[in-house]
């Protein structure tokens, strides 16, 4: 159906029955001004045929009262860290899991910069050095990853953690591929709003009256991601010993996803023929664990990957086990796998002296 108005040419179509995408595509390219007002069912007709970008259109459906969630503030993290990455030529890039992000991440770093998750996985991590070096920037890539790390892949995974990872990533994906991607706006964009808050505030004149849902800023979610980067220091009162074989024994029963080994693999063999063909260094890091971790870990697991890690070892790919480092007791780690503060300074001054990190500050 069409209605003219005022000027306005409005058309209005069924997106159960309507087929001829590409005659709507052509009439929005040669239309000096276009707006597209869907539902959820027109998003999915109109996104999937390529009719329009994102933040081209106007997406009209009344938000429902649904907490922000955490993958969301990931999405702006990874977004923010790749634009600091190309802005200020960081020469350290951080890889990987929470054994990165608690213990390797500053979200203002001056020396590195991360894109470390919780719950990340190796095929993700390495879907981000192939990024990143599209752009010859960095000098050194540090991945850091446990054991059981080579046995997981988060898209296939249910726990929380990992899907909220396996979002995140996506959406960091879907932004830097859109044409007028949100990495190429000002850091102050409140990239957390919906579609239509932030298409309304430019094209259309709001009523002050109308009170918008309030969103927090990109620094606010930043602020907050730092604030709960770090562990905090063990509690005198935990059974850390009991809390390792808790954990280990959670993460052994990887061992049987064999097709997400071979793949973990087979990336990582083809990072290491990349740095050995930019010359540029790559360090694979085992982060410290407690002992009860180390002594409990499936011996099927270990020695699958030390030997295939033990085959990757080069003038340019190095392969840094801190898993047993005596260095590093119980007092050192949050819970039964992760260091907490203090722990996270050790680290750091030991890949400082090892000339890993360029410096012990971040």
């Amino acid at each position: 159906m069409q209605v003219n108005h005022l000027g306005y040419n409005i058309l209005f179509y069924n997106c159960d029955h309507f087929t001829d995408f590409e005659s709507l595509s052509n009439k929005i390219s040669n239309s000096q001004f276009s707006v597209l007002a869907y539902d959820f069912y027109g998003s999915e007709a109109l996104l999937g045929k390529g009719v329009c970008k994102p933040f081209s259109h106007f997406y009209y459906e009344k938000r429902q009262a649904t907490k922000h969630q955490l993958h969301q503030d990931w999405t702006i993290f990874l977004i923010y860290q790749y634009k600091r990455f190309i802005e200020e030529k960081h020469k350290q890039v951080i890889l990987g899991s929470s054994y990165s992000y608690n213990t390797l991440t500053d979200m203002n770093s001056v020396n590195s910069v991360s894109f470390s998750l919780p719950g990340l996985d190796i095929t993700s991590a390495v879907m981000f050095y192939n990024e990143i070096h599209q752009i010859p920037l960095s000098n050194k890539t540090i991945f850091c990853f446990g054991v059981y790390d080579f046995f997981k892949e988060i898209k296939k995974g249910y726990a929380q953690v990992y899907v909220y990872a396996h979002k995140a990533v996506m959406g960091f994906m879907d932004a830097k591929k859109s044409s007028v991607a949100p990495i190429c706006l000002p850091v102050t964009l409140n990239l957390a709003a919906s579609v239509d808050v932030i298409v309304s505030s430019r094209y259309f004149s709001c009523n002050d009256s109308e009170k918008q849902e309030r969103f927090p800023s990109e620094s606010e979610i930043i602020s907050a991601l730092q604030k709960g980067i770090n562990y905090p220091t063990r509690d005198p009162k935990l059974d850390g010993e009991l809390q390792g074989v808790q954990t280990v024994s959670l993460h052994n029963k990887y061992v049987k996803y064999e097709s997400s080994f071979e793949l973990n693999c087979e990336l990582m063999m083809e990072v290491k023929r990349n740095s050995e063909c930019l010359g540029k260094d790559v360090y694979f890091i085992i982060p410290p664990l407690p002992e009860s971790y180390v002594e409990n870990i499936n011996e099927l697991m270990k020695n699958k990957v030390y030997d295939f890690l033990s085959g990757l070892e080069s003038d340019f790919f190095h392969v840094c086990d801190f898993s047993s480092d005596n260095d590093f007791d119980y007092c050192d780690f949050h819970d039964g796998h992760h260091l907490n503060m203090h722990g996270a300074k050790k680290l750091r001054s030991k890949l400082h002296n090892a000339g890993i990190l360029d410096s012990e500050v971040l």
